[in-house]
């Protein structure tokens, strides 16, 4: 029989040793860096107020710097906004225990789409995917007191056009249907295929950190990721659950993680004992029968 997923929101997981948890500081593991931003188009001297989550054609909106995107033909009197460079910047503070910590991870939940991002200047990233989460490691980036991110976007369309001209082949589509009023090659980046037009909407090739971003701290180890799939035995069904630990500093690390699901009343402890080398622990839950 082929697993079933549970969802996450079914599952709650706790750390129960202080061996295992991470350096909590003030109560928390997160600098939230979402937020008041600002933007500014490369070459200009002109920037703009912005909030994160949020991109490029917001923030000017929101600034009545463009009037509503989806009247009339603006998606094509505003074009020039998607074939522009833009800069992110942020200003934020840390303190000197936050500094101490073992660990400093810089976590990117979305990120659209082509970017560099510095953090007091020094390059620690690239990214080039909106789908997936970057986390990097900042640690010797980070100092106390002020300091400033910048998230330094290319244009897509830009970035499009230099992956097509790269290639020795042609990957069809090339441009969409001319009537579109859309942009070409956008089947070369991992972005929304949609935001270069398609028949049912117009083009809009955004710019934007589309999901949270912050800095984790810690001095052992954090949960990153969590698994789960059920399956059928002989009579009984089980619950197989496995936990991804994110062991950078790779250290033993001990500690008791506990599963707990309400609807069914199970509550589960287990025993943990990472070696430098592993940074997973799967465990398998019988689950009750009503």
């Amino acid at each position: 029989m082929l697993p079933q997923l549970i969802p996450l929101p079914f599952i709650l997981l706790l750390l129960l040793s202080e061996f295992f948890s991470c350096n909590v500081i003030d109560g928390q593991v997160r600098i939230n860096l979402n937020g008041k931003w600002t933007i500014q188009a490369e070459g200009s001297n002109v920037s703009y107020p912005a909030t994160v989550p949020g991109g490029v054609y917001m923030a000017l909106y929101n600034k009545h710097v463009i009037d509503d995107p989806y009247a009339g033909f603006n998606d094509v009197a505003y074009r020039n906004i998607g074939k522009k460079n833009w800069n992110f910047t942020k200003k934020f503070t840390v303190t000197e225990s936050v500094v101490a910590s073992k660990n400093i991870v810089l976590v990117c939940l979305g990120i659209d789409t082509v970017a560099q991002i510095y953090i007091n200047g020094f390059h620690v990233r690239n990214t080039s995917n909106m789908f997936v989460r970057y986390v990097t490691d900042v640690k010797k980036y980070v100092v106390v007191g002020t300091n400033t991110i910048t998230v330094a976007f290319t244009s897509p369309v830009t970035a499009a056009n230099k992956a097509n001209d790269k290639l020795p082949y042609t990957v069809p589509p090339n441009c969409p249907n001319p009537k579109q009023n859309g942009e070409c090659h956008i089947n070369l980046l991992r972005k929304m295929q949609a935001s270069f037009s398609w028949d049912w909407g117009p083009a809009f090739p955004t710019l934007s950190i589309w999901r949270d971003i912050y800095l984790e701290y810690f001095n052992t180890t954090v949960i990153r990721d969590i698994t789960t799939k059920t399956y059928k035995g002989n009579d009984d069904w089980y619950l197989e659950v496995v936990v991804f630990f994110d062991n950078r500093a790779r250290v033993p690390v001990k500690g008791k993680l506990s599963i707990h699901m309400s609807e069914l009343k199970v509550m589960l402890t287990s025993n943990i004992d990472l070696t430098k080398d592993s940074d997973e622990l799967k465990t398998v839950i019988k689950i009750p029968k009503a």
